[in-house]
Order: structure tokens, then sequence, then C-alpha cells
């Protein structure tokens, strides 16, 4: 049997989970453990003390905690409502497993005392082994396990290059229904400056390009059945069966017969029930007259999930990194959208290029675009056709002109 330890220090709560050799035990394992916490705890929690930041601490594995998978499954809970914001946390070495462990040391210190005869006896030796009720976990065996690795594959970007960092943030981007998840992170818990996309103090990694049906669940990822010879080896040796009570025994001659019989518990029809706030229904930001919106972005899917073109955009004036008329971008109205590329009637300028000097459309020249050479749309300029200088110094620095 393995076990998994949780403990809740808002509500002084501890949990202690079990499992046979069903299923391997990483990132799908842990996921489906927190997703049982949180739904079980949801169940018993009015809405209006429901915290709206979650802090998660973890051990540095990336096998288990520190990957795209649970990253993305806390993604969802924020994208959906559950919570606002997500922190995971590896504490600095030597003091990461103060309190965690020493919940596993008194079951290792009363397990080799008395040892356990089934996963049946759990509960009885919880009594015994954690005198005080205040720090005794609960036990429950875990009948299911969701393969959260494959189904969220589907619906997140890539991720790399975050192995050595210990501290991640996640957020919605907007208060809105819209919005997508946004990733942060930081060498350690102890700094105070959160990295985002293009360094500190940028905008955070989009996490997601479309969001799965949270009406159904993942795929279940299917028991194997136990080792059947070391079962039988079990069984076999009387010094062991001579000191088992009648429902032990029982337990491990149904065990023998079918290895998966105690895994009566069906999976939730259901993923997640659309949490009751943090998500305000609103319509996309609006700039004043006189601010420019600037965007920029060195990845080019992570610029796509921001500021992607769709057939609604047609008629937006956008800039985009192509070379045109002595300037090194051009600046155009969008009239056309295909698949990856859009089409637009560029503007250009009447003798030598100036910034003060208004820009007028050349109908009669048309640029096909592709989508990742879009640096900006739907531009508010200062005055009515005049393009600002400090577009052209922004643009500069982040082309490194």
């Amino acid at each position: 049997m393995h076990i998994h330890g949780l403990i809740n220090h808002g509500l002084h709560q501890r949990v202690l989970y079990g499992s046979l050799d069903h299923w391997p035990h990483g990132a799908d394992y842990v996921c489906t453990i927190l997703h049982d916490y949180f739904s079980t705890l949801r169940q018993s929690t009015p809405p209006d003390e429901w915290p709206h930041t979650l802090f998660l601490q973890v051990d540095n594995c990336w096998k288990e905690n520190k990957n795209t998978t649970v990253l993305r499954y806390m993604g969802l809970l924020i994208k959906f409502g559950w919570f606002k914001n997500v922190h995971i946390n590896s504490l600095p070495v030597g003091h990461t497993h103060e309190d965690i462990d020493q919940m596993f040391s008194t079951w290792n210190v009363h397990y080799w005392m008395t040892g356990l005869q089934s996963p049946i006896a759990v509960p009885s030796f919880l009594e015994w082994a954690y005198a005080d009720p205040q720090y005794r976990p609960s036990f429950k065996m875990l009948h299911y396990c969701f393969n959260f690795k494959q189904w969220l594959k589907e619906y997140g970007v890539f991720l790399s290059g975050h192995s050595s960092f210990r501290s991640f943030k996640m957020h919605l981007d907007q208060l809105q229904h819209s919005s997508n998840v946004a990733l942060l992170y930081k060498e350690c818990s102890l700094q105070q400056d959160w990295i985002g996309l293009n360094g500190i103090n940028s905008p955070g990694i989009i996490l997601f390009h479309s969001f799965p049906d949270i009406t159904q669940i993942p795929p279940l990822i299917a028991p194997q059945e136990l080792n059947q010879d070391l079962l039988e080896t079990l069984l076999g040796t009387t010094s062991i069966t001579n000191h088992l009570d009648e429902d032990n025994m029982e337990w491990y001659l149904q065990l023998l017969g079918n290895s998966t019989f105690y895994l009566t518990n069906v999976a939730p029809s259901h993923l997640l029930i659309i949490g009751p706030h943090y998500l305000v229904p609103a319509q996309p930001p609006t700039f004043p007259s006189h601010v420019n919106h600037f965007i920029s972005t060195d990845t080019v899917q992570q610029h796509l999930l921001r500021f992607g073109i769709v057939e609604s955009d047609i008629d937006s004036i956008i800039i985009a990194d192509v070379p045109f008329a002595n300037f090194p971008f051009s600046i155009g109205r969008i009239f056309k959208v295909e698949e990856l590329i859009f089409s637009c009637h560029p503007f250009s300028q009447r003798g030598q290029l100036n910034f003060g000097d208004p820009w007028i459309e050349i109908p009669s020249l048309v640029l096909s675009i592709s989508k990742d050479k879009v640096i900006a749309k739907r531009i508010d300029f200062t005055q009515k056709n005049i393009l600002k200088r400090k577009w052209q110094t922004l643009l500069k620095l982040h082309f490194n002109l």
C-alpha cells in the first residue's frame, strides 16, 4: 500500500490517501488526490467562506508536483472560478518537510511497533498512533485515477525551461469569462519580483490555447491487476495468515479472486461545477483615446493567444512586423482573414517618414501577413490618423532596431 499525505493549514485538516499498485504514481495521481479533496471540501464549505487564493506547498519533485499537468489542472480551477489565484511553492532546502514529515514519522514509528493487517485496519491504527485528535489524519483509499496528463495536453500550450524554479503564481489575465490563465514564476519564494514572458514585471505566460468541456470527466486510467503471485505467496505464509483476524483474512481472499473488487466508488459524472464568484462577465477593457494599447511578445504562440486575428477584427487597424515604404513595420487595416494569414491595406505617407504627418491608406496595395507577425491590433491613435513618436520608440526597443 502507498500513502500520500495532505495538510490543509487553513482548516487544520490532515488527510492520508492510500492506494495499491493499480496506477503509476505521478502527476495524474497527485491531481486526482487534489481534486478529490477540493471537491469534498467544496460540498461542506459555504460559498462566502471559500478562499479566493490557494497556496500549495509541494515537494520539489518534477514527476509528481512541478510539471505542466499540475500547472494546467490548477489553471482549470482558476479559469472556472474555484480560485482567483494559485501559488505553488517548493520551500528552500532544509525547510520543506517539517510538518508533513512529522505526520509520516508518527505513522512509521507506530507501524513498526504493531504493523498493519490490511487497509481496512488503517482507521483503528490511526486512532492508536495519533493520540491527539487535533493531529490525527483521516484516511481514504483512492478508488480511481484521472488521466489528467493526456486530457489537458490537448488544450495546454507547450512549456519548458522551468525545472529550476521553485515558485509559481497563476491568475486570470482579466476577471471575465473570456480570459485565459497566466503564469508567473521566480527562482524561490524569498525573491520579490515575479518573472513573466519577457522577464521581470512582464505579462504572464498564457497556459491554454483552448479549454476542455468541464461538464465531462477526463478519461480514467484503467486499474492494473495486482501481482497474483505475490498475493498467493502472502496467503501461503502461515506466519502471516495465522495472525490475520477474520475480517482481514476475508479481505485478502477477495483480493486474490479479484484484485480490484474494493474499487467500488465511481468517479464523479463531471469534473467541475463552475465557481460562484471570481468570474466577472465583462466587456474587454477599453482604453482612453489618448492611450495607445501596446502588447509585445517574443513567443509567437503566446502572442496569438493574446492577440489572435479573427473575423471580428476586420477593419481593425494593426501594426505588423513587415517592412514597407522604408519603414520596418506595416501599419494597415484588416479587410480579409484566413486561417493562418490576413490581408490588409497598408498605410503610407507622403514624402519623407515623419511621425507628425498623417498616414493615408493605399487601397491598391494589399499585404498578406501571417498572424505571427502581428505586434498590436485595434490601435487607438492619439490624434486621428497620427502615429505618435512613442510608437517608434516602443517598436525599436522591442525588436532591437
